[in-house]
């Protein structure tokens, strides 16, 4: 595989896994060109991988995908579905997908019946400990997505025995995948940055990882950028979205202009000289937490606090940065505790054409 560069993403053709001469060239990203895709597309639908389906499989998936949805995009979620089962048709164990909803804002009686009949066919709904709906100031966007992002993790402690743990909005799946038993013309829309994860790939990645890496199960897997958090002030009762000195697309590994100047602004009578930082986090294009770091990190009574408070909050303001703070969560723990998280860096993508 020959990447090619464009401006800040990497492209790359589709090949077999299996034919790429090292991992590097195995596309690291684990991403695939969904016209690729749809070329090779099953003549019929797949068979559905149910919750049953799931409850069957005799060892523990290697990833837990946990979809950020909203009560009203069950259309999305049936896409998803769709194109789980056909990625996932010869190795349905492999990887699980979850839908995550909140349950602390009301949903009207339209989301109710949405929801509960949708969780009865399914069994693939979390309704977690945030916030959604309909209702003003905590609707699908801002402070909802930041708190089922954090929720999902918290959750997936206990709730998954997956080795890894991973973050997806459910925008994240292409737009249609109409046409069985027509093989589906597939449009992607995004992970934040147009692309779709294609899963047996991104799997064979992490297996791959389990094997390469000091510590696999404290790996901090995704396309990383670097922030700076301001905990004297979100502790302190100020603004919880405490990200401080700008952010930019150019991250590890190399020593990016972002990188420079964050340095620059943490020195002594500089804006941010008390923030932490700065520290690699994922932008929230693909975002993947190890078992034993998810354990330590998401699962430690600091962290359970932050949410517990946060989620709490019935007035203003809110905390709504979602990405930055996780990795803040991240770094802080593993920092003071002395972690052996490791970031496993992944280039930034897009599909063109």
């Amino acid at each position: 595989v020959n990447p090619v560069i464009l401006a800040k993403h990497v492209t790359t053709t589709a090949m077999p896994l299996e034919d790429a001469p090292d991992r590097s060239a195995r596309l690291r990203l684990a991403l695939h060109i969904g016209r690729q895709l749809a070329k090779d597309a099953p003549a019929e639908a797949p068979r559905a991988i149910t919750a049953d389906v799931v409850a069957r499989c005799a060892a523990p998936p290697v990833l837990a995908v946990g979809v950020i949805s909203a009560p009203r995009n069950h259309e999305r979620r049936q896409r998803m579905r769709d194109m789980r089962d056909l990625l996932l048709a010869e190795s349905p164990c492999a990887a699980t997908m979850t839908f995550v909803l909140g349950h602390r804002s009301m949903l009207n009686a339209e989301e109710r019946l949405i929801v509960a009949a949708e969780s009865a066919q399914h069994g693939d709904l979390a309704l977690l400990d945030a916030h959604d709906g309909s209702k003003p100031g905590v609707s699908h966007g801002g402070r909802a997505v930041a708190e089922k992002a954090l929720a999902w993790l918290i959750h997936s402690v206990a709730a998954s025995r997956a080795a890894f743990v991973c973050k997806l909005d459910d925008a994240t799946m292409p737009e249609s995948t109409r046409g069985y038993p027509r093989p589906p013309e597939i449009t992607l829309t995004r992970l934040d940055d147009d692309t779709m994860p294609h899963l047996p790939n991104l799997v064979a990645d992490l297996r791959a990882l389990q094997s390469e890496v000091p510590n696999p199960s404290f790996a901090y897997y995704g396309v990383h950028v670097y922030r700076m958090w301001d905990w004297a002030s979100a502790e302190a009762g100020g603004e919880p979205n405490a990200a401080c000195g700008g952010h930019g697309d150019d991250g590890p590994p190399q020593q990016s202009s972002t990188l420079k100047r964050l340095y620059r602004l943490s020195r002594r009578g500089q804006r941010c000289e008390r923030a932490a930082g700065p520290f690699p986090f994922p932008d929230g294009s693909l975002e993947i937490v190890g078992r034993g770091a998810l354990e330590a990190v998401f699962n430690s009574s600091r962290v359970r606090s932050y949410a517990a408070r946060h989620f709490r909050n019935e007035q203003p303001p809110f905390w709504s940065h979602e990405d930055a703070c996780l990795g803040a969560l991240l770094h802080r723990e593993a920092s003071e505790r002395e972690l052996p998280v490791s970031c496993d860096h992944q280039l930034r993508i897009r599909q063109v054409g």
